[in-house]
C-alpha cells in the first residue's frame, strides 16, 4: 500500500467558501494560487468501485460516467476537508476550458454533464452544500461546493488512494485549454521522467506541519508550444504551494529537510543571453521598497505588453484587489521605468513574455537535478527554481544544481541555502 494513502476521518476543519476567481496557475507568474478555492480535479479514487460508493451514499447516477463523477467529487471534497478546509470550485459553464480539454487529459467522468449531474445528485441528497455563481458571471468566477457532515460520516473509514494524472505532459493554448499533440521522442522521454519521479513520490512519505500530502503527483505544463513553460506542477495542496516558512516543516521519510534555490534566476538568464553580468541586487532601487521592486520586476519578466504589465504592477502595489486609479497606474509606470533604467542591458526583453521561454530553461534544469538526485537514491522536491531534500543530501544537491545550471545556460548559477527547520 502506498505510504501516502489514508483513511477518512471526522475532521472538523473550518470551510472557506465563496465565489473566488478560479485559476490553478497565476496568469503572470505561472505559480499555483493557494489562497483561492481548491479547483476540482479527479486525483483520488477509493479501494472500492464507483458503483459501490454510490450505493454507500444512496445516490443513483444515470450512467457509469456520472457514477465516476460522483466518486471523483466525493473523494476530492473529503481530501480537501481533511487538508486545508477550502471549498472546491467547479464550473457549470460547458465552455469551461477544463471541459474542452483533449481526451488524453481527462479521467472518466470529468466533463460538463457528468459533473453537473453528480453535483445535483449529491446536493439533492444533502451530502454537499453549494455556493453557485450567478449565470452570466465572468468565466473566472466559479461555483463552489463543500462536504456536509452527512457525507463525512457516510464515507468514514473509506480508503482513499491518489491517482496519477491521465497525461503527464500537458500542452495548453493561450487560453489555458489543454490541447492534443503528436508525440515525439522528446515528449516520450519527458513522460518517462515524470512517471519515474511520480512513482518515487508515491512510495515516499512526505509530511509537513499540516499533515501528509495526499496527492503529490505532478505533470509538466507547456504553453502554446514546447519551447515555452514546461514547469512541473502538482494538483491540489502540495509542497509547491504552501508558504516558504511552512515548507521548513517538511519531512521526507521522517527526516528534516533543507532548501536551496537559485537567486534571481530568470534575471541572470537574461543577462547571460546578452553576454553581460548582473551588478548587485537586481531588486534594489533607491526610493522604492525592495519587496515591491521584486514583484514588479517579475511581472515585467512575464507580462506581454507594457500596458498589461503596468496595470498588473498597479494591482500588486495596491494590494487589496481594488481597481487602480490613474495615479496608481502612473506610480506603477514610474516603477517600471526605474527598473528598466536599473537594467538597461535586458530592458528590451521586459514585458515581451520572455518569462515563459525562461521557464522552459528552469524546467530543464529542474529535470536534470531530479535525474541526478534520483541516481543518488535521494528524493528531491522540485520548486521550479528551488529544491528541498533531506539534510544529509545537501552536498549531492549542490553538485546537481551546479551541473544542471551549467548544462542548460553555459555557466553555474549561484544559489542560496535555507537550513532552518
Amino acid at each position: 500500500m502506498p505510504k501516502n494513502v489514508a483513511r477518512t476521518t471526522r475532521a472538523s476543519n473550518p470551510y472557506l467558501h465563496g465565489s473566488d476567481p478560479f485559476s490553478e496557475l497565476c496568469p503572470f507568474t505561472g505559480e499555483p494560487l493557494r489562497e483561492h478555492d481548491a479547483p476540482l480535479f479527479f486525483g483520488f479514487t477509493t479501494d472500492d468501485s464507483a458503483a459501490a460508493v454510490c450505493d454507500t451514499l444512496r445516490v443513483k447516477p444515470a450512467n457509469r460516467m456520472q457514477g465516476r463523477a460522483v466518486e471523483g467529487i466525493v473523494t476530492a471534497l473529503i481530501v480537501e476537508h481533511e487538508g486545508q478546509g477550502r471549498a472546491t470550485s467547479y464550473s457549470r459553464n460547458r465552455e469551461y476550458p477544463a471541459y474542452l480539454a483533449a481526451d488524453r487529459y481527462r479521467h472518466d467522468g470529468f466533463g460538463y454533464w457528468p459533473i453537473r449531474r453528480a453535483v445535483d445528485l449529491l446536493g439533492d441528497a444533502g451530502l454537499i452544500s453549494e455556493n453557485r455563481a450567478k449565470p452570466g458571471t465572468t468565466s473566472r468566477i466559479q461555483s463552489t461546493m463543500w462536504a456536509n457532515p452527512t457525507l463525512i460520516d457516510a464515507m468514514n473509514g473509506a480508503l482513499i488512494l491518489p491517482v496519477q494524472p491521465c497525461e503527464l505532459i500537458e500542452l495548453r493554448d493561450g487560453d489555458g485549454v489543454p490541447q492534443d499533440y503528436r508525440d515525439t521522442a522528446e515528449t516520450e522521454r519527458m513522460r518517462r521522467d515524470c512517471r519515474d519521479f511520480n512513482d518515487a513520490l508515491g512510495s515516499a512519505l512526505v509530511t509537513w506541519s499540516g499533515g501528509t500530502f495526499r496527492n503529490p503527483y505532478r505533470r509538466r505544463v507547456f504553453t502554446r508550444d514546447f519551447r515555452s513553460n514546461g514547469r512541473a506542477y502538482a494538483s491540489g495542496t502540495s509542497y509547491q504551494n504552501i508558504p516558504k516558512a511552512e515548507r521548513r516543516s517538511i519531512r521526507i521519510g521522517g527526516a528534516a529537510t533543507v532548501e536551496a534555490d537559485f537567486s534571481a534566476m530568470h534575471i541572470k538568464m537574461l543577462y547571460l543571453e546578452v553576454g553581460a553580468k548582473m551588478d548587485g541586487d537586481p531588486y534594489t532601487i533607491p526610493g522604492w521598497p525592495r519587496d515591491i521592486c521584486k514583484v514588479a520586476l517579475n511581472v515585467l519578466l512575464n507580462a506581454t505588453g507594457e500596458a498589461a504589465a503596468v496595470k498588473a504592477i498597479a494591482y500588486k502595489m495596491i494590494g487589496d484587489g481594488s481597481h487602480p486609479r490613474q495615479r496608481d497606474l502612473q506610480r506603477a509606470r514610474d516603477l517600471a521605468d526605474a527598473l528598466k533604467r536599473r537594467h538597461p542591458r535586458i530592458a528590451d526583453a521586459l514585458h515581451t513574455g520572455a518569462g515563459l521561454r525562461l521557464m522552459r530553461k528552469d524546467s530543464d534544469i529542474a529535470a536534470r537535478v531530479q535525474r541526478h538526485m534520483h541516481g543518488r537514491g535521494e528524493m528531491v522536491l522540485t520548486l521550479h527554481d528551488g529544491y528541498r531534500v533531506r539534510s544529509r543530501a545537501i552536498d549531492d544537491l549542490r553538485e546537481a544544481m551546479a551541473k544542471a545550471s551549467k548544462a542548460v545556460t553555459g555557466t553555474e548559477i549561484r544559489y542560496t541555502i535555507d537550513c532552518r527547520f
